[in-house]
């Protein structure tokens, strides 16, 4: 093969902190190119894929976040490689512009945390091999379909401005609610 060279490292394991945020994983494969620059590849084996994910894929934003913090050089070339087909999707490092936006829904997602707001996300094929599905809150009166979540006053619109269904108020039952504007509702902890 030409231009082979072995793997800098196979399932490297990383933990970094982003804004307090403890991130733990392992990167299928780091490879060093001959500028000096990584290039991280991801091995899929699931269904296909358009080649257009990887220039968005958050898990790619987060490895070459976790590359650059823990072997302090720069990612160039970021990878999906779909096994099953043989089939490499590239894309050059993820923008800034990308960087922040994953650190800020990470940001989010720990806040929600930190304040003890676990409000279920369902989504049937996702929910379907879930260990949880018996006590949590969406499937709890409709084991066939999911109710609608509420939207949490701390996280930003954007992340809801994807749908075009309107978001309810639906809180678990260990948090009490107060009614604010339509589709929000103020938790109290």
């Amino acid at each position: 093969i030409q231009d082979w060279q072995p793997a800098m490292a196979t399932e490297m394991s990383f933990n970094i902190e982003l804004d307090g945020a403890p991130i733990r994983g392992k990167i299928a494969r780091v490879d060093r190119l001959p500028s000096g620059a990584l290039h991280v590849i991801d091995y899929k084996t699931g269904k296909s894929f358009s080649a257009g994910r990887t220039e968005t894929d958050k898990q790619l934003t987060l490895y070459q976040i976790a590359c650059e913090q823990s072997l302090g050089a720069t990612v160039e070339k970021l990878t999906l490689y779909h096994v099953p087909t043989l089939n490499a999707a590239n894309s050059q490092r993820h923008s800034n512009a990308q960087v922040q936006t994953l650190r800020k829904e990470i940001i989010q997602v720990k806040t929600s945390i930190d304040r003890k707001i676990f409000d279920p996300k369902p989504i049937d094929y996702i929910c379907r091999r879930c260990d949880y599905k018996k006590i949590c809150p969406a499937w709890m009166d409709a084991p066939s379909a999911p109710k609608t979540i509420k939207k949490m006053p701390f996280i930003e619109d954007s992340i809801f401005e994807s749908t075009n269904t309107e978001v309810t108020t639906a809180a678990p039952p260990w948090i009490p609610v107060t009614p604010a504007k339509t589709g929000q509702s103020t938790a109290h902890l």
